[in-house]
């Protein structure tokens, strides 16, 4: 009946809906799998007409295979398609997981009409045209749209991998903000499970931009899939479950025309228990196997209906069908092997048959609604109605001729199709693995993990060289394979280390392997590469003597081999590590000679290849610390300050973020909380936007300390926990003593002393001690509280450790308490 629906103005006729009409989507002939959705479906409308209002949505939609998850999502999109809105539709896909920004870029390509497999003049065009239709300034969409559809821009997007990356996600938030401002706009992310990291990151960001925009994105994916996206306002999450018996009963009927003899429908309904895909293809099973005879107005059965006729699973009636067609079933094979999507053209080359063969093969499996055309010729393109048919035709093939066709479709791809070979590197991969032609794959892998690095994917380059390290491990010993297993282990750590932190046991995995591979194979270029990759894990995870070993084994090395890059690498080794052992004056003097190394700017570049932060970053970082703690709080701020502009001069985002993390503390030290807390959101932000995981505890951490708010021991403690999750040990009694700080603030003592025991026997085990005389001096204000001799007692151990440190700053802070307490000798030492 008419329906009166908030934002539009006059009543719009609502329809139930339980048949999707064969010319509203090719891939569903019936969409009988609608049935029993009228809960969640209304649930989407009014979610719907919220987003078209101005508040933003995000539906999380799961439901095993074939429950029926994209029929639902088809019925809503119909349901919408009177009302004002736009669609941008994006689909995972199980080949293509590891490649960087595919789905978004997909999706991208069909939003703005660009035709599939469009050459990139052809797209570049269609994106200014669309920039055209929409007033939409091309100087600001244009340079993205070319970085991510891949064409040429007349002023492309300039710096580092990371930046680029970040810009591209900027200008398309942009661009979604401007069009939803006009009418609403709908994201429809389905297989969430398949989608790639990059693609994932993105609508992360977006999804956390919803607030007041007239937009709602709906996603779906499989019920062991557990979305990475924290929880948001405006949330909804739905869960499909199976089918009732009696709208089973109404979808078997729906699908066969006309009744079923009881007794058939009841095992039908018996066996599928309630999923509706499998409902639809067992349905039609029954009727194209010849069991039932058409009565007219409903279907018979003769004779008795033969023990195991109707299969016990989906996979089984899926391949009944395609046994039934037994003329086309090799090329489904085939299809299948090539993919869930697949071009005709590469059928046809792969397959060997004749043009008329293939095509009358695509026409049948067409009219048995197992697979549907996506694009018309010259470019035709397919694909299989369901991922589960795709498996069903795939798992029908020995695995011996599975091997075979994927080592005639890698062929063919690196022969017929060097667009995709160069651009798809890990779609080859692919198929070179599954024919087990592991040389090949671990090649096609490699290029693959470069190629996401060159994008800054982190997550996407250490799938691809973890999938050729398995490559490499298929092949037999020989010292050129543990050579290029050397290049791989050193080139999977940089990524591991920028996304999970240097201290995360996956990288000195990384590192230890690559050790034993110098060992055996006699390699002295690279092994300083790995001994700093290992020193700077050690570091990170407070082994400091260990770290301080191999840091001298470096130096040794580098001075032996004169390299200027190997040098920096050294000091900047030697120095943090000296640093966090106490010994403050050693320390800044090899700080001091990284900032007067003659270091290009090429070899800094080239540097980042074995480490994830600038040296001379690092370098003036840490001076900051060291400077303040030596007494000279001026110099400090400058070297924050120089640290900074170094970061932004290499343009090199994690080299920044740690030249603001480390400026967050320098400007606590010196009691600007102000500061702190723009050092600390800036570094927050640039973890949230650059997926720098191991930065989020600190920011986090910092940020509370800045804000000084109610919940501070709360965020502190979260931070805290997102820390060591990265593995790292390092400088936790900085942390832990702010902890304790803001807990006797808020007069819970006790819990304070707690923290400052941990702190303690974290820096007993690591050999800490930078900050031990304040562990010591904020113990004696507690315990001392109301015992004078025991304060006096603590303090006194402060000031000497202080001292021993070379620590003027903290040997003051020591004395004050010591001068408060009625020490008469700290009360000469402070008196003018």
């Amino acid at each position: 009946g008419e329906q009166t629906l908030r934002g539009v103005e006059r009543p719009v006729r609502a329809y139930l809906v339980v048949v999707l009409s064969r010319d509203a989507d090719p891939m569903s002939g019936l969409a009988a799998e609608i049935l029993g959705r009228g809960g969640e479906l209304a649930v989407l409308r009014q979610r719907w007409e919220s987003a078209a209002e101005g508040e933003g949505q995000l539906v999380l939609l799961s439901g095993e295979a074939g429950i029926g998850k994209s029929a639902l999502i088809r019925v809503f999109r119909d349901a919408l398609a009177s009302l004002p809105h736009r669609v941008l539709s994006l689909s995972g896909s199980t080949i293509r997981q590891g490649s960087a920004f595919h789905v978004l870029r997909t999706g991208f390509e069909r939003f703005i009409g660009a035709q599939e497999g469009a050459s990139a003049p052809e797209r570049a065009e269609q994106a200014r045209a669309f920039l055209a239709a929409e007033g939409l300034d091309a100087d600001q969409f244009l340079p993205a749209l070319a970085q991510l559809l891949d064409f040429e821009a007349e002023a492309p997007l300039q710096g580092a991998p990371q930046q680029v990356r970040r810009a591209v996600a900027v200008a398309l938030a942009t661009l979604l903000d401007a069009l939803d401002a006009r009418d609403p706009l709908l994201i429809v992310v389905e297989d969430l499970h398949w989608v790639d990291p990059s693609t994932i990151e993105f609508l992360s960001d977006i999804a956390d931009m919803e607030g007041a925009r007239r937009r709602m994105m709906v996603a779906t994916y499989r019920p062991d899939y557990t979305p990475t996206w924290r929880a948001r306002p405006n949330t909804t999450a739905l869960m499909l479950s199976r089918l009732s018996r009696r709208d089973t009963m109404k979808v078997i009927a729906m699908v066969a025309g006309k009744p079923l003899p009881p007794e058939v429908a009841d095992q039908i309904a018996e066996r599928t228990d309630g999923v509706p895909l499998f409902i639809e293809e067992l349905t039609k099973m029954v009727i194209e196997s010849g069991l039932l005879r058409d009565a007219g107005d409903h279907y018979a059965l003769d004779r008795p209906l033969p023990p195991l006729s109707i299969p016990v699973s989906l996979q089984d009636s899926l391949m009944a069908r395609l046994d039934r067609l037994a003329a086309v079933k090799d090329v489904a094979q085939i299809a299948a092997a090539i993919g869930r999507r697949f071009p005709q053209a590469l059928l046809r080359k792969v397959s060997g048959l004749v043009r008329e063969t293939v095509d009358e093969a695509l026409a049948q499996l067409t009219d048995a609604e197992l697979i549907f055309q996506l694009r018309a010729s010259p470019d035709a393109e397919f694909e299989f109605k369901h991922a589960l048919v795709q498996d069903a035709a795939y798992h029908s093939l020995l695995r011996s001729a599975r091997r075979e066709w994927h080592g005639r479709i890698a062929e063919t791809i690196a022969r017929d199709f060097p667009d995709i070979a160069a651009a798809e590197p890990e779609v080859l991969a692919h198929h070179w693995t599954e024919a087990r032609r592991f040389d090949k794959a671990e090649c096609c892998w490699t290029a693959a993990a470069g190629q996401a690095l060159a994008r800054s994917a982190n997550l996407e380059a250490i799938t691809h060289f973890e999938a050729a390290l398995a490559c490499i491990e298929q092949q037999p010993p020989s010292a050129a394979r543990d050579r290029r297993e050397l290049d791989l282990r050193i080139a999977v750590a940089v990524p591991l280390a920028t996304a999970r932190g240097y201290a995360h046991e996956s990288v000195r995995a990384a590192y230890a392997r690559a050790q034993t591979l110098c060992d055996a194979v006699g390699e002295t270029e690279r092994l300083f590469r790995v001994v700093y990759g290992l020193c700077r894990h050690d570091m990170m995870a407070a082994d400091h003597q260990r770290a301080l070993k191999t840091a001298r084994r470096l130096s040794a090395v580098a001075d032996e081999d004169g390299d200027p890059a190997h040098q920096a690498a050294a000091d900047r080794a030697m120095g943090s590590t000296l640093f966090y052992l106490g010994d403050h004056h050693a320390a800044l003097e090899r700080l001091d000679h990284l900032a007067r190394l003659d270091l290009s700017a090429e070899k800094r570049r080239e540097a980042l290849s074995y480490d994830v932060v600038d040296f001379k970053v690092a370098g003036a970082s840490y001076a900051s610390w060291l400077c303040w703690l030596t007494g000279r709080a001026d110099d400090a701020r400058a070297e924050t300050l120089r640290a900074i502009a170094l970061g932004e001069e290499t343009g090199h985002l994690f080299s920044l973020a740690l030249a603001r993390a480390f400026a967050s503390w320098t400007a606590e030290f010196c009691g600007d909380l102000n500061a702190c807390g723009d050092h600390a959101q800036t570094l927050a932000k640039l973890s949230r936007d650059n997926n720098f995981g191991f930065w989020t505890g600190w920011a986090q951490i910092m940020e509370a300390i800045a804000a000084d708010g109610p919940d501070t021991t709360l965020q502190i403690n979260e931070g805290l926990a997102l820390w060591r999750g990265t593995g790292a040990r390092l400088a936790m009694s900085y942390f832990l003593w702010l902890k304790a700080r803001t807990l006797l603030k808020d007069g819970d003592a006790a819990r304070a002393l707690s923290a400052l025991d941990e702190a303690e026997r974290l820096d007993a085990a690591s050999g800490e001690r930078w900050w031990r005389p304040e562990v010591l001096r904020l113990r004696a204000r507690i315990e001392g509280a109301d015992a004078p001799d025991r304060a006096a007692t603590l303090l006194g151990a402060a000031l000497k450790e202080a001292r021993a440190l070379h620590s003027p700053m903290l040997a003051l802070r020591a004395t004050c308490d010591l001068s408060a307490g009625g020490d008469r000798a700290a009360a000469d030492a402070l008196a003018p």
